[in-house]
């Protein structure tokens, strides 16, 4: 049940002993044994592995949920967290583009999606990512303070 694995998600690391997450994670690849073209199964699979610190078997089990889904939203903007996470920066870009896309328009995607183009010296595109995150959500201070700080 993914309302189950996302309550996981929601405690704070810290909270829970990582053996839980690691009985979840063997959970899911019983599950994915079962079903591995179910696209949403192997978004919550990787979300797991990322909460034990394999980020790329996390990449890869969210590569295989885009692939099977190209427009799974969640799992594109995941992509781009982790991507970012490992320093593959025009990676991340291109899939919260892609989230984006599918309809992700949340000011949080933009606003990461604005970092990412900072970080590669795209400030015209930086700046247009900004502008877009507070024109969802006009009190969202930390895309006002990047668009702030960002060179004329």
């Amino acid at each position: 049940d993914p309302d189950f694995v996302d309550a996981f998600h929601s405690i704070p690391t810290g909270f829970v002993d990582g053996a839980v997450f690691a009985m979840l994670l063997e959970t899911l690849k019983a599950a994915l044994e079962r079903q591995p073209e179910h696209a949403e199964l192997h978004y919550h699979c990787g979300r797991v592995l990322d909460r034990l610190g394999r980020r790329v078997d996390a990449i890869g089990e969210n590569e295989k949920a885009v692939a099977l889904d190209p427009n799974f939203t969640k799992a594109l903007i995941e992509l781009g967290k982790l991507y970012q996470a490992t320093d593959r920066a025009a990676d991340a870009a291109t899939r919260l583009e892609q989230a984006i896309a599918a309809g992700a328009e949340y000011a949080d995607v933009y606003y990461m999606l604005g970092n990412l183009y900072r970080v590669q010296g795209q400030i015209g595109r930086a700046r247009s990512a900004y502008r877009k995150a507070l024109a969802i959500n006009e009190r969202y201070e930390a895309a006002h303070q990047a668009l702030a700080e960002l060179p004329a």
